[in-house]
């Protein structure tokens, strides 16, 4: 009965997050600022690091950093788009290049792995979709190693996440008056990280109890 309901509390974590997500996209897409567009911030930004490419691509469905290539992916909408969102994904992922570029230790362990980098968690869908088929006692305990492993994943993204942070305050005079909206954006679209790597640790747990028998 335990187990099964903390898979129930760490899907239903998880739904709200990427829920909360798709509301914060909807919410702002049609505020915008008229003087910059994702990628005039990007640009702007990592203007003094050569190595750093900004392109347009029509082949992903969400923008993200290559660490491999030193190149900010952009899709269409958020390349050109000027609405508070797609400015606070430029946002994200212009400090994923300066952390990179700046040797950050947390990122260079991701990309050892890892070599692109954007804003939404997918691990927890893997977590979520191991944990739902395994209840056997020596399933759970390979499935803890690995739930462990994920969570050591998500937890050097937060870290990645709150050093964001810190650059893009240095860096507000950029957008100016609407620097406090987007920065909040920035800052939710962050929040949903934590609230991932939280359902991860109720699956750890679940696998623990499962293995100790509670």
């Amino acid at each position: 009965m335990l187990k099964n309901l903390l898979l129930i509390t760490a899907l239903i974590l998880s739904l709200f997050s990427y829920l909360y997500l798709l509301f914060q996209y909807l919410n702002n897409k049609h505020k915008k600022i008229e003087k910059y567009t994702g990628f005039d911030i990007a640009k702007e930004i990592t203007n003094d690091y050569d190595n750093i490419n900004i392109v347009e691509s029509k082949e992903v469905y969400i923008s993200k950093y290559n660490t491999k290539r030193k190149v900010i992916r952009l899709t269409k909408n958020t390349y050109n788009s000027n609405n508070f969102f797609s400015l606070a994904i430029a946002l994200i992922l212009s400090g994923y290049s300066k952390l990179d570029v700046s040797k950050d230790k947390s990122i260079q362990l991701v990309s050892r792995v890892f070599n692109n980098l954007d804003f939404l968690d997918k691990s927890i869908l893997i977590s979520l979709l191991l944990s739902s088929i395994t209840n056997s006692i020596g399933d759970s305990k390979i499935l803890i190693i690995i739930l462990i492993i994920i969570s050591i994943y998500q937890y050097l993204l937060l870290d990645i996440n709150e050093k964001i942070k810190e650059y893009v305050n240095d860096n507000n005079k950029i957008l100016a008056d609407n620097f406090k909206n987007i920065n909040k954006i920035m800052n939710k679209i962050i929040y949903t990280r934590k609230l991932f790597f939280i359902s991860n640790l109720i699956l750890i747990l679940r696998q623990a109890i499962i293995i100790l028998k509670i």
